[in-house]
C-alpha cells in the first residue's frame, strides 16, 4: 500500500484508506484536505509542491485567498478549482465574531445553518458539482481545503467519501479528526488577536475556541438538509452531475478492491 504524506500544515491530512460497503478500501496516497497554506514556510512549500497535485479545490471567498494566498506557482493556476466570488473578507466562522453578542449558542446557531444551507448556497453547490465530476477524471493527487480545513472542507470529504461508499460511521470518524487536528486548536489566540485588531474588540477565548470545534451534528445537520430536498445523498450527486455511472468511475480509480 502507498504510503501517504505528512506534511505541516494546519488539518492537513490524508482523507484515504478507509473500508468501503462493497468490500474495497479508499487508496491512500491520493485524496488529501487541509487548512489553509499561506502559513507554509520553506521546508512545507517543498514537500507541498514535491506531492504534485494534480487538482487543487480552494473553497474560499476571493478576499480570503487574496488576504492569505496559497504559495502554488503561477503553472498551477489551472489545476485550482475556486468559485472566485466574495460575501465576506474573512472566513464564515471568524466573520461571525465580529459581533458583540456571541456566545457558544450563537456559534452552535450558526453552524446548524451554516452546514444546511451551503449544500445548495449559489456559490458552493456549482463548485461543489465542478469538483465532484471532475475528481473522477483526475489522474494524480487531489487537495481540497478552506480556512480551516474543517466545515467548507468538512462537507465536500464527506458527499466525495459517500460516492465512494464509505460507511456513515467512517465519514462522520474522519469529519472529527479536525478536533484535534494539528495546528487548529491553538489558533485561538492569533484569531482574537486578529479581530482585535480589525473590529477593537477582543472575542473571549472560549468562543473563539468553541468557534474552532466540530461536532458530529454539525455534518449530520448537512445530510440531513439535503436528504429533506433531494431525497438522498445519491440524489444530491445525481443532480452535481456524479451519477451512478461517475460514481462507479470515480471508485474504479480511487478504491482498491
Amino acid at each position: 500500500m502507498t504510503t501517504s504524506h505528512a506534511v505541516d500544515v494546519t488539518n492537513f491530512r490524508d482523507f484515504g484508506g478507509y473500508a468501503t460497503v462493497d468490500g474495497g478500501r479508499v487508496r491512500r496516497d491520493r485524496l488529501y484536505r487541509s487548512g489553509q497554506l499561506h502559513l507554509a514556510q520553506q521546508p512545507e512549500i517543498e514537500q507541498l509542491l514535491g506531492l504534485d497535485f494534480s487538482m487543487i479545490a480552494d473553497l474560499r471567498y476571493e478576499s480570503e485567498r487574496t488576504n492569505a494566498p496559497s504559495p502554488w506557482p503561477d503553472a498551477y493556476f489551472e489545476r485550482i478549482h475556486a468559485h472566485g466570488s466574495d460575501r465576506s473578507s474573512d472566513a464564515p466562522h471568524v466573520a461571525l465574531l465580529r459581533s458583540e453578542s456571541v456566545d457558544n449558542g450563537a456559534i452552535t446557531k450558526f453552524y446548524l445553518h451554516f452546514y444546511a444551507s451551503l449544500p445548495f448556497d449559489r456559490l458552493y453547490q456549482p463548485l461543489f458539482a465542478r469538483i465532484l465530476t471532475n475528481l473522477g477524471d483526475t489522474s494524480g493527487r487531489f487537495l481540497v481545503h478552506c480556512a480551516a480545513g474543517k466545515d467548507r472542507t468538512g462537507i465536500i470529504v464527506g458527499l466525495i467519501h459517500h460516492a465512494l461508499g464509505v460507511s456513515r460511521a467512517d465519514i462522520f470518524a474522519d469529519y472529527m479528526r479536525s478536533l484535534n487536528a494539528p495546528g487548529l486548536a491553538g489558533q485561538g489566540p492569533t484569531i482574537a488577536d486578529e479581530i482585535e485588531r480589525k473590529h477593537g474588540r477582543r472575542p473571549p477565548l472560549a468562543v473563539v475556541e468553541k468557534l474552532l470545534e466540530v461536532e458530529e451534528v454539525y455534518l449530520q445537520t448537512a445530510f440531513d438538509a439535503i436528504e429533506a430536498k433531494c431525497g438522498s445523498l445519491d440524489a444530491y450527486l445525481d443532480e452535481a452531475g456524479l451519477d451512478a455511472a461517475g460514481r462507479e468511475r470515480l471508485r474504479e480509480r480511487l478504491v482498491e478492491r
